[in-house]
C-alpha cells in the first residue's frame, strides 16, 4: 500500500538539542506521496539504539501517516502525467 523511506535523521535544533528529529518520505502505490516528521525527546532517546529511537518517531507518527495515507490512496497518479495546459492559462 505504500512505502515508508528514513528521510531525516539528527538532533534537533541544532544549537541546543532537546531530541532527535525523525522525518519519513511515504509513498504510495498510485505515486502520491508525502513527508511527515516528529522528535522524540532526549529523555526518550536516552539508551535507544537508532532504530529504537526510529521506531519511536514511527509510533508517534503513524496515525498521522494513516490519515494522509487513506486521504491520498483512492487518487490518480498526477506525478509523470501529461500536462497539456487550456488556451485560458
Amino acid at each position: 500500500m505504500y512505502k515508508l523511506t528514513i528521510a531525516r535523521f539528527e538532533l534537533y535544533p541544532k544549537d541546543e538539542p532537546t531530541g532527535y528529529v525523525v522525518g519519513f518520505n511515504v509513498e504510495l502505490d498510485n505515486g502520491r506521496s508525502f513527508y511527515v516528521d516528529g522528535v522524540v525527546d532526549l529523555d526518550e532517546a536516552n539508551g535507544k539504539s537508532d532504530e529504537e529511537i526510529v521506531s519511536a518517531a514511527y509510533k508517534k507518527l503513524k496515525g498521522q501517516i494513516q490519515s494522509l495515507v487513506a486521504a491520498l490512496v483512492d487518487k490518480s497518479p498526477i506525478l509523470g502525467k501529461e500536462f497539456t495546459p487550456s488556451d485560458e492559462e
